[in-house]
């Protein structure tokens, strides 16, 4: 009788002893993913961040190529060639950075004008404006 005790006393002690690990396991895994879920938000919070700045960069150095084109604009009316060229160039290199081909194919289109003044049908003098 009594070994039937003890043995009943040890398998309370091993169930006992399975049910903790079991409940200690579920926490840890419900650990572990709560973390992951937050350090996820956490990096989608960044990437967010990380796009409005590129966004806003983006619209910067847009507005930095299309002043740098109407000054070009400017120096073709003051007959200043060599500066529209350069300044054209500036203002394609920008566009180029921010894929704008909008404005990389307005560019070319200008320097191709700036530096083919006449137009061959009627070899007049072809003038550049600033776009849109």
């Amino acid at each position: 009788m009594i070994e039937i005790v003890v043995r009943k006393i040890k398998l309370m002690k091993i169930l006992r002893t399975l049910i903790l690990f079991v409940f200690f396991v579920i926490i840890v895994a419900d650990t572990i993913m709560i973390l992951k879920l937050t350090y996820d938000k956490d990096d989608q919070i960044v990437q967010d961040t990380a796009k409005i700045k590129d966004k806003k960069n983006i619209s910067q150095t847009k507005t930095e190529a299309d002043s740098i084109k109407s000054q070009a604009v400017q120096a073709v009316k003051n007959n200043d060639d060599e500066k529209a060229n350069t300044l054209l160039k500036q203002a394609q290199a920008k566009y180029k950075t921010i894929n704008d081909n909008e404005g990389v194919a307005d560019t070319d289109s200008q320097l191709y004008l700036l530096n083919n003044h006449t137009d061959p049908k009627t070899k007049d003098i072809i003038t550049i404006s600033a776009g849109q």
